[in-house]
């Protein structure tokens, strides 16, 4: 978000400059919505579709594939799988249990700064 704010800021200050009509607004709106041309078709081809969604189209055996890449990506393997659709707990360093949870957990310092 940061990044297009500076965009359009940088690009608003450039072209009321060079343009001095009242309706510099119009160049300013355009040139904002030409990245949108580019990036739109950029995410159509490479964000993948939500296993949610796949799942209520009934394409099971993507939903599978996503999901094991997603945790090939996030841990380096498979093995935080479990068969039937859950997903293992993963213990971190030091941490004892781990099949139970409360609501003080959202607010330890490993997840304070997502939560708050």
């Amino acid at each position: 978000f940061a990044v297009g704010e500076s965009f359009v800021c940088i690009v608003g200050i450039i072209i009321h400059q060079v343009d001095d009509s009242p309706d510099w607004w119009r160049s300013l709106l355009l040139a904002c919505c030409i990245p949108d041309v580019f990036g739109i078709p950029l995410a159509f081809r490479f964000v993948p579709e939500s296993p949610h969604f796949m799942l209520t189209q009934g394409r099971n055996a993507e939903v599978e594939e996503l999901i094991a890449e997603v945790a090939v990506i996030n841990t380096g393997s498979t093995d935080c799988l479990l068969q039937g659709g859950r997903v293992k707990y993963v213990k971190e360093e030091g941490e004892e249990g781990g099949d139970e949870w409360s609501l003080s957990q959202l607010f330890a310092p490993s997840l304070r700064s997502i939560t708050i």
